[in-house]
């Protein structure tokens, strides 16, 4: 296992390996992040705490009931998983723009994770969870200086003169306290159980809050006025349920007598015993003497809209909709689009506060210790990020960061930041679209232009400039020779139109020899476990487009519109075959399917450009454009 984490730290991070028998320092200054004590060590608060707790402080509300409320009711439970499921719905990433630094922290948090069972996904699952459910999470910190738990070849070394960090453990905040001083800073932490008490030092323990009222040691939860709502919904639910038990099996008076001659304590006794001992479904069999009336409502309530309306109460108190827990119709979709926009705001702010902590404190800390210093030296900084859960706005915010960057009011860099994407790495700008379409494509449209320019001139060549045609002209006579010349531009005629359907079909052999040559490469690119590149499509495209152009240009001059659509075309089937083709990987996917998509786009190109050519003397190019 050594072996292994030496290799990887080796092949990621040749620039932290000492380099002379010098330490290497990723700050630039004297002493790297781990030489520099943080201001938090120094700046002390000066605001009093709101409480004159001395001992170890509860949270203001009692978050053992949220707790059980989520283990046993199902409003809570889902409520809370779908805030959950909503924040990890797009991922996450770490930016930053120096790789290296970003490879570190990633390096050191995969090495946290095998040393505590414990994926980092999981982990900020379980930070998230605890934000939404108590709104605090308590992370503790494991520190050690023991060298299997640390990246082999990298200098890690604690701040203060503390152990590195090692290790993450989120605590119960249900189980959890804090002691404060008058002043409201966290002196210790306490965690007791059945098994016992635990404390910790406030350097060891990193407390997400969320919406924590100034003075106050806890955040508070969304979820405690809706603990009221949810017991006075069940609250109602059972009266219903007993509602219905009562109306199906109802109280009964049996009257035991008539008004002559009163029942005896004998027969009621009787009748009592009888009734005791009678199943659900049985019956009585009396006499005249007894009467039994059963004693119910008249009227039963409509208990639907009491319900429905405490069911909103609970919705509305979680910012759900009713239609993400199975209710409406599509008439109140427009309803529930409103709330989930409102779900958004609130889980975006949720977000942003689990970013912000782990940022701050668990980030910043484990890039200090590896001797970066992201707040002296901003390339150094690593940012944790949730993408936005909320498609519509995350497209809204991209179109607007690529439309500054277009009117020069940012810069590439700032753009893609906006975006959530790191700067371009070097190498891999002739991957973008600009170089692998859009430069092509142009200079496609170049070389077809080109070459319809020389097959003009050769066909002008050929046929003689214009001063010697109007020459020809001029010395054809009159009379027989003018009936002559029609007789034979009639003949001419029929020799085009037979010319003109061996262009077609030439053409069309240009097309298909272009499709054969494309499943040819393709076929090899899966022979030999090959990438299949762009370039080479790209060249047996316009290869093809060189015959076509010749085939037309014989005899005949290509025009300008003529040139400009077979441009267009091509790009088309070009731009086409670079969507189908992008992540096509030879290894994963079969070689039949991949053809077959080709094939489909080449006959529909095929198509287009033979009804183009067919009609364009005879149909306005309007026409020509829509029809193909």
């Amino acid at each position: 296992m050594n072996r292994i984490k030496m290799f990887i730290a080796k092949k990621f991070f040749k620039e932290l390996l000492p380099v002379s028998g010098k330490q290497f320092d990723a700050s630039g200054s004297s002493g790297g992040g781990a030489g520099r004590e943080l201001a938090s060590e120094s700046v002390k608060r000066i605001v009093y705490k709101e409480n004159n707790e001395t001992d170890f402080e509860d949270p203001d509300f009692d978050l053992s009931d949220i707790q059980n409320g989520y283990n046993t009711d199902s409003y809570i439970r889902q409520g809370v998983d779908k805030y959950v499921d909503q924040i990890f719905k797009e991922g996450y990433s770490f930016y930053g723009t120096d790789t290296n630094v970003v490879d570190y922290l990633k390096l050191r948090l995969s090495y946290i994770a095998e040393a505590t069972n414990t994926p980092t996904n999981q982990l900020l699952i379980d930070i998230a969870e605890d934000v939404v459910k108590y709104g605090n999470a308590m992370v503790v910190k494991v520190r050690s200086n023991d060298p299997n738990a640390l990246p082999q070849g990298v200098n890690v070394t604690g701040l203060y003169g503390k152990d590195p960090v090692v290790g993450y453990f989120c605590a119960n905040p249900v189980t959890t306290t804090c002691k404060r001083d008058d002043y409201g800073t966290v002196i210790e932490w306490q965690q007791k159980t059945d098994k016992g008490t635990a404390t910790f030092k406030p350097e060891d323990v990193v407390h997400f809050y969320y919406k924590r009222e100034k003075g106050n040691a806890y955040g508070t939860s969304f979820l405690i006025p809706v603990l009221d709502d949810v017991r006075a919904l069940r609250q109602a639910e059972e009266n219903v349920l007993k509602m219905m038990y009562r109306n199906i099996y109802p109280f009964y008076h049996i009257a035991v007598g008539t008004e002559e001659a009163t029942g005896t304590s004998k027969e009621v006794d009787a009748l009592k015993e009888a009734l005791d001992g009678m199943d659900v479904e049985g019956g009585l069999v009396t006499t005249e003497r007894v009467a039994i009336k059963p004693i119910a409502s008249d009227k039963v309530i409509d208990a639907e809209p009491y319900l429905k309306y405490m069911e909103s109460r609970v919705f509305s108190g979680m910012g759900i909709p009713e239609i993400m827990f199975g209710r409406g119709n599509t008439a109140n979709r427009s309803t529930g689009d409103n709330m989930t926009s409102e779900m958004a705001d609130r889980i975006r702010a949720m977000s942003r506060v689990i970013e912000m902590f782990f940022n701050t404190f668990i980030i910043k800390e484990l890039l200090m210790e590896g001797g970066y210093d992201p707040v002296l030296n901003p390339d150094q900084l690593v940012e944790f990020r949730f993408n936005d859960n909320d498609v519509d706005v995350m497209i809204k915010k991209e179109v607007h960061a690529i439309y500054k960057y277009e009117h020069n009011a940012i810069t590439e860099d700032e753009m893609r930041n906006e975006l959530g994407k790191d700067p371009i790495p070097d190498g891999d700008r002739e991957k973008m679209f600009v170089e692998l379409i859009t430069r092509e494509t142009l200079r496609v449209q170049a070389e077809i232009s080109a070459q319809a320019t020389q097959a003009n001139n050769n066909n002008n060549s050929e046929n003689g400039t214009p001063e010697t045609n109007n020459k020809q002209k001029n010395q054809g006579g009159s009379g027989n020779k003018k009936s002559s010349s029609n007789s034979k531009s009639s003949s001419n005629n029929k020799t085009k139109n037979s010319i003109e359907s061996q262009k077609i079909g030439l053409i069309k052999d240009s097309i298909d020899n272009m499709e054969d040559s494309i499943d040819n490469y393709i076929k090899e690119c899966f022979a030999s476990n090959t990438q299949i590149t762009q370039q080479k499509l790209v060249e047996k495209v316009v290869a093809c487009n060189k015959e076509i152009l010749y085939t037309i240009s014989r005899g005949s001059k290509v025009d300008d519109s003529m040139v400009a659509y077979i441009a267009k075309l091509s790009t088309r089937l070009i731009n086409q075959i670079h969507t189908d083709m992008m992540g096509t990987n030879t290894f994963a996917t079969s070689e039949s399917s991949v053809i077959d998509i080709i094939d489909v786009r080449v006959g529909i190109y095929k198509d287009s450009l033979i009804k183009y050519i067919t009609n364009y003397k005879s149909l306005p190019s309007v026409m020509i454009e829509r029809g193909s």
